[in-house]
């Protein structure tokens, strides 16, 4: 169970936002989020668009990471995915167009090669 306080800042009537500060564990954050409807709990409302992911996240713990701490990496690419000449499509009429499309672009491809 997280708790948190929160307090409307500001609210924009005319786009149905306002913006909501939300406290947990002495961390502030503010968030805009919709105004509820006529008739809506407000309290539960607030719940609703709680950033409770993000609460989860600074529960977490982190590694040691200092200012100026610099490194070097690769990555490596994954090959270029070519093309079959005969694309294995069965079924529906869907299909059947998709196919005729890609041997439609396949042909394109060819002519504009040579």
């Amino acid at each position: 169970m997280k708790e948190f306080t929160w307090k409307i800042v500001e609210v924009n009537a005319q786009a149905g936002t306002m913006v909501v500060e939300y406290t947990y564990n002495d961390m502030s954050s503010a968030y805009n989020i919709p105004m509820p409807g006529f008739g809506e709990d407000l309290g539960e409302w607030v719940k609703v668009y709680a950033p409770v992911a993000d609460w989860d996240r600074m529960d977490q713990i982190f590694a040691d990471v200092q200012a100026g701490m610099h490194g070097t990496g690769t990555i490596e690419q994954a090959p270029d995915v070519v093309a079959t000449e005969q694309p294995n499509v069965v079924g529906s009429w869907q299909e059947e167009y998709l196919r005729a499309l890609i041997y439609q672009i396949l042909e394109e491809i060819r002519e504009s090669q040579v």
